[in-house]
């Protein structure tokens, strides 16, 4: 209702609950669309990091007048992508970790000025002065990232772009994670089994995987699920960011998680 970001009591006067009231079906209405987008985009509880970076597209949503089926109508495709990816992009930057309010009103800033139908996602960035560009240091702490961290899913979101996120998807170890000791034992120079076992366990080694398909790999070999799956090898190459041209048996893992973190670190 552009009132002051910032939660004061003095701002629930008479005037203002009676507006929000009076607007309350189409604020619920844009409210719910924004939770639909979200577990279109495979967000939930556990892997949505920032809630408050979900306010500027329930503003865009409800200023807009786009609510109704914004997650399904054809003509908001274009729409859907630009958000998905700005989403993405701003929970991996922790770009609302900050300080939100004065975060929210630069974000709410770049919106009010908007004259096309389409989320200004360089604006908004630009506005809360959110990184274009990612250090040595920062890539490295991305990709380091452990499969039960809240950051995992997110990032791997934004290597996956072509996959339905509404549908249940797994974080997959590519080299299962049941082999981390036949590895660690006979397969490395690595002699830190602690510092080991985050390598196998970051980014560099997962994958998205349907819920299905994740189940009936359960703790198949790379090198086997590479032949199983009935897919070629450069389809698996530019699908999973599969190293070409090299041995996936799990002797060969250090090269592997090099290939792979080269492919990875590019496409940041």
């Amino acid at each position: 209702l552009d009132k002051p970001v910032q939660s004061k009591i003095t701002t629930f006067n008479e005037e203002f609950v009676a507006e929000a009231e009076s607007k309350w079906n189409v604020i619920k209405d844009s409210i719910i669309s924004l939770f639909t987008l979200l577990k279109s985009f495979g967000l939930t509880d556990m892997t949505l990091t920032s809630y408050n970076a979900t306010m500027p597209i329930l503003y865009y949503l409800y200023k807009y007048n786009v609510y109704a089926d914004f997650d399904t109508k054809t003509k908001y495709a274009n729409e859907r992508n630009i958000i998905r990816q700005w989403l993405m992009k701003t929970l991996l930057l922790k770009s609302f970790g900050g300080s939100s309010d004065s975060t929210l009103e630069q974000a709410r800033r770049a919106l009010e000025s908007l004259s096309i139908i389409l989320l200004p996602g360089t604006a908004i960035s630009k506005n809360i002065k959110q990184t274009t560009v990612l250090s040595e240091e920062s890539i490295d702490e991305i990709l380091s990232t452990q499969k039960e961290q809240t950051y995992a899913f997110p990032i791997l979101a934004l290597f996956y772009p072509q996959l339905d996120l509404s549908n249940k998807f797994n974080l997959d170890h590519m080299h299962p994670m049941s082999s981390f000791k036949t590895y660690f034992n006979g397969s490395t120079d690595l002699k830190d089994e602690k510092e080991c076992k985050k390598r196998y366990n970051s980014i560099v080694n997962l994958q998205l995987l349907g819920e299905n398909e994740n189940k009936s790999k359960n703790n198949m070999s790379l090198i086997d699920w590479v032949e199983q799956t009935g897919k070629d090898r450069v389809t698996l190459e530019r699908d999973t960011y599969l190293p070409k041209d090299i041995d996936l048996s799990l002797g060969n893992f250090d090269k592997f998680y090099q290939k792979r973190k080269q492919l990875l670190v590019a496409k940041l």
